[in-house]
Formats: structure tokens, sequence, C-alpha cells
């Protein structure tokens, strides 16, 4: 399967860089796999990654760009502290359960 390019978070695109790159320039200090700007509507994935964590870091930098998209004022700490929460249990889930993900999917 071939990896994402593009993302519709609320009612904007957002694209997806698979660049280290494009991580250190949000983080250079290098302690990040992702990074989500909100300015330039783009995640960021370090591509040298096992495809899971990959896949996980996309997820984490996804809900990032939820929460922004829904409240650009909430602080950086706590939005991390929520979404390194949740990344996890959320794809656990979804990778568990695909009945549940089919019938959210479903808009009939």
């Amino acid at each position: 399967m071939s990896r994402p390019r593009l993302i519709k978070i609320s009612p904007y695109t957002w694209s997806i860089k698979w660049s280290r790159h494009e991580v250190l320039k949000h983080h250079p200090n290098g302690d990040a796999c992702g990074a989500c700007d909100m300015e330039s509507m783009s995640i960021a994935v370090d591509p040298g990654k096992h495809e899971d964590y990959a896949r996980a870091t996309l997820l984490h930098e996804i809900l990032h760009a939820c929460i922004r998209s829904s409240d650009p004022t909430l602080d950086d700490e706590h939005e991390e502290t929520v979404v390194a929460a949740i990344t996890g249990p959320l794809l656990s889930m979804l990778r568990d359960n695909p009945d549940v993900l089919d019938y959210l999917m479903d808009d009939a």
C-alpha cells in the first residue's frame, strides 16, 4: 500500500510529507518523528522508521491537526499530552475492530 500524500481534515486539505528534513524544520533538535504545521496545513513524517511506527506517527500528527482545526488556542503541552495518550489505543482499536471502522465509515 502506498503512503498517503493528502488528507482532508474538517474543510481543509492537508499535505503529508514523508521527509525527515521536513520534520527537522519543526523539531531541529531531532527529538521527533513527525510534525504538524497549521500555517502550511502540512504533516511531516520521518520515512526512515518502521512502517508500523510511521503509521502511528501519522495518526499522532493527524490528531494534532484535528485538534488545531477545532481549537487552535489549546496550549501545546496539554495538546501533546492528550494526543500522546490517545494515539496508541485509537490505532489499536481501529486495527482490532474493522467492523466498527466499517460502521463508522458508512454514511447511509
